[in-house]
């Protein structure tokens, strides 16, 4: 013989009799429910607390107790109103259940980060279009630049200002391949990652790598505008010397904003952490440390060139520029991104 009896999800249940006037779970929805007495003048045995164990699965089944409780109570209602006033018409079914967006999970191969930039490609796009437009127009007015005297200062305004302009749109755009470490550094998956409209993010942005700048960059970038300058005739030795400095500024200067942004602070901008830093990524410190900095300067250069063009064949400058300028945000989001990814899952 056994008891039968039914959960409030509408499960019907059978139990044996050895079991009458405990608790059990139901299969379907998870809940606790109290199994019947045999004898039926005495009442069920109230719901003890629950244990841990029986916590914890009742919180991973909430979801679909709520699911099944509403699933039943719907189909209840529908019943019970189509038993009184007959079939309902189409416009007073109920809405389907919206479906719920699943969260992206953190990439786990490099190769995944690939797909990062491509996710904000219309953004990055937009920007290397803007940016080639203002620098291309500064490049080919260039010969028109004023001379700095007191009687000519109102004509630097048109100059300041697309100057000012395309600063903001360059630390913009930064400010959002930055998001691409700064996410990755939360653990979200990949998406479009975009700053706020206002010019607080941007001027955070700017203020931050420029902070880094001066926290040890500059120092080999001086030497290199110091033998430019002053160094007279410069031989093969000397360009290889300045591309070694260029190549250790650009690294130091990256290992710098990552060490900024792993804990947000600007005083982590410091040789301890950079060390701290490569010693956790271990052989994936050649990233930042040349792979980096090579793609960065190949794109000054070619970008130097494509400027240099621009007198002579705007139109294929200029779309030289702009490609330029699309390489260079696409490889800025995907090495960080990669190094985001790698420090979240190195991190101490």
């Amino acid at each position: 013989m056994s008891i039968k009896f039914i959960c409030s999800c509408g499960k019907h249940l059978r139990a044996r009799d050895e079991m009458a006037a405990r608790r059990s779970m139901c299969p379907r929805c998870g809940a606790p429910v109290g199994i019947p007495s045999l004898r039926p003048t005495h009442p069920g045995t109230p719901a003890a607390p629950l244990t841990p164990q029986e916590r914890i699965r009742l919180n991973r089944n909430k979801p679909s107790v709520e699911t099944a409780s509403g699933a039943a109570l719907a189909l209840r209602e529908k019943s019970t109103l189509g038993t009184l006033t007959g079939p309902r018409s189409p416009d007073d079914e109920p809405s389907p259940t919206p479906k719920v967006r699943r969260r992206r999970q953190l990439e786990q191969h490099w190769y995944q980060c690939l797909a990062y930039p491509l996710l904000s490609r219309n953004v990055l796009v937009c920007f290397a279009l803007i940016l080639s437009v203002g620098m291309g127009g500064i490049v080919l007015t260039i010969q028109n630049f004023p001379s700095f005297s007191p009687t000519t200062l109102s004509n630097w305004f048109p100059w300041v200002s697309s100057l000012v302009f395309v600063v903001m749109i360059a630390a913009y755009a930064y400010s959002t391949v930055e998001c691409a470490l700064t996410s990755a550094l939360e653990g979200k998956g990949a998406a479009s990652y975009l700053p706020s409209w206002s010019a607080a993010d941007p001027l955070k942005s700017g203020m931050r790598w420029l902070f880094c700048f001066f926290a040890g960059p500059i120092v080999p970038v001086g030497l290199v505008v110091y033998f430019w300058l002053y160094g007279g005739d410069l031989t093969a030795i000397d360009w290889a010397i300045m591309t070694e400095l260029g190549i250790v500024a650009a690294g130091y200067w990256f290992l710098v904003v990552i060490c900024a942004n792993l804990r947000n602070r600007l005083r982590d901008a410091n040789p301890r952490c950079v060390v701290q830093l490569v010693q956790h990524l271990k052989y994936r410190a050649i990233v930042p440390i040349l792979i980096a900095p090579t793609l960065a300067l190949a794109h000054v250069l070619f970008g130097l060139f494509t400027l240099s063009l621009l007198h002579e064949h705007m139109f294929a400058g200029w779309l030289l520029l702009t490609g330029c300028l699309c390489s260079a945000l696409f490889w800025s989001a995907f090495l960080f991104r990669l190094l985001g990814v790698w420090c979240y899952y190195t991190k101490p």
